[in-house]
């Protein structure tokens, strides 16, 4: 998810759009850090059981939604309005 929120970043980059490109790599950083920091954490749990499907998929769904919208987070509360 990191990697797919980075690509944008790219073409912030390439259109000069600088308050988008620094939202849309804070949120690859922090996507990317989370993910790291949860696989280093559970890498040696014990395979889940079957019962647990369900709430694994809804966190997994989630996340993603919560990480997805990241960027857009980070770019409105970014703004400096001039008055």
């Amino acid at each position: 998810m990191g990697l797919i929120v980075g690509i944008p970043t790219i073409v912030s980059i390439i259109y000069s759009e600088w308050y988008s490109a620094v939202g849309f790599l804070l949120a690859a950083l922090v996507t990317s850090g989370a993910g790291y920091a949860i696989q280093r954490l559970f890498y040696c749990a014990e395979e889940p059981q079957y019962n647990h499907a369900l709430v694994i998929a809804a966190s997994g769904w989630l996340a993603i939604t919560m990480m997805g919208g990241l960027p857009f987070f980070i770019i409105e509360h970014g703004k400096i309005d001039k008055v």
